[in-house]
This record gives structure tokens, C-alpha cells and sequence, in this order.
């Protein structure tokens, strides 16, 4: 429980820091972002699916995956840093 309130942090402080300006707040789009990401790394932990997956490539299916349910651009969020939230999640996690 710990653990995810700790990652859930991280992924705040991230959106807080990170997210361009574009006539929307910061937790509109990157706190939306995070939660899907945390969720969906969640739900894959709690399938058994993390310990022997690919991290990276986990990860650029979790991004995508939560880039087209909230239907959210490239220019709107920095990928590079989504993925490596993504990894650093998965790696506390296993």
C-alpha cells in the first residue's frame, strides 16, 4: 500500500513539473495520464503478466494504450518521460 502511494507521488510530482501549458492544467492531462498508467501497470502485477514481460516494451504498450483511451496526442505529453515512469513503476513493482 505504501509502494503505490509512493509511486502515486512520483507520478503527481512528475505531471506537476512536466506538463505544457496548452490552456489545460496539469491534472487534467498528465494526472488523467499517470492513473492510467499505474493502473494499468496495477492490473497487469495483479494478472502475473510483469514478471516476465519485457519492461520497455510493456511499458510503450501501457503509453499507448492510455493515449488512446483519453485521447491524447504526442505534442500534448512528453513520451520519453511517460515511458520511463512507466519502467520505474514496473521495476518497484516486480
Amino acid at each position: 500500500m505504501f509502494k503505490k502511494f509512493l509511486v502515486s507521488a512520483l507520478l503527481f510530482t512528475a505531471a506537476c513539473t512536466s506538463a505544457q501549458d496548452q490552456g489545460k492544467t496539469p491534472e487534467t492531462i498528465r494526472g488523467q495520464l499517470n492513473r492510467c498508467m499505474l493502473d494499468r501497470t496495477y492490473d497487469l502485477k495483479d494478472a502475473g503478466k510483469l514478471e516476465n514481460a519485457d519492461k520497455w516494451t510493456t511499458a510503450r504498450e501501457i503509453l499507448s494504450l492510455c493515449k488512446r483511451r483519453l485521447h491524447i496526442s504526442g505534442s500534448e505529453i512528453n513520451d520519453t518521460q511517460s515511458l520511463n515512469i512507466i519502467v520505474s513503476t514496473i521495476d518497484s513493482l516486480r
